[in-house]
């Protein structure tokens, strides 16, 4: 596995959600699932580009203003930051366009493969991860730049998840960083 996620680095570099290159990236790991799979599909999903780096700048940008108008207009800085907290509240957790409109609209990809039982289901076992890639945050450029966000080896455990639900029997293997 280590060896096709660095073939699918350098044969497809950074993997920006909704450009060409996740595409691709898609496509790869489709051809690949294909031989161990009964069935491999890629499903088209649309995104507005550049949305959740924008919460976060909204995030910081408008604690930051809040802060510096506190001092001059306190009632506006009262203002602003509940309007903030609530555009990431129904942005994230309840999945609400709030300023996607802003953005360019572009396609992400699902890759789904399945594998048919040959007997009676009676689980279900789910695998899934990010084949994109996050850009590195920059502070300044040039010699003097610094990172915000630094590769760092990591070791993946996986850990089962059971549901539940007994009408629907779902086992999950969810990855943890160590």
């Amino acid at each position: 596995m280590k060896e096709f996620i660095q073939e699918i680095c350098e044969a497809v570099g950074p993997r920006i959600s909704g450009s060409p290159q996740e595409a691709q990236a898609a496509r790869l790991i489709a051809a690949r699932l294909e031989v161990a799979s009964d069935e491999v599909g890629i499903e088209e999903v649309p995104i507005h580009i550049g949305v959740a780096p924008a919460l976060t700048t909204l995030l910081v940008g408008g604690v930051l203003v809040a802060l510096v108008l506190y001092w001059f207009v306190p009632l506006l800085a009262v203002l602003l930051i509940p309007l903030v907290l609530l555009v990431l509240y129904l942005s994230r957790p309840r999945g609400k366009d709030v300023i996607d409109f802003l953005f360019p609209k572009g396609m992400t990809q699902n890759v789904v493969a399945k594998l048919h039982p040959t007997g009676p289901t009676k689980r279900r076992v789910i695998l899934s991860g990010h084949h994109d890639s996050a850009p590195v945050a920059r502070i300044f450029s040039g010699p003097f730049s610094i990172r915000l966000a630094r590769p760092k080896p990591v070791t993946l455990r996986y850990f089962m998840v059971q549901s539940p639900h007994a009408s629907c029997p779902v086992t999950s293997l969810a990855p943890v960083m160590t």
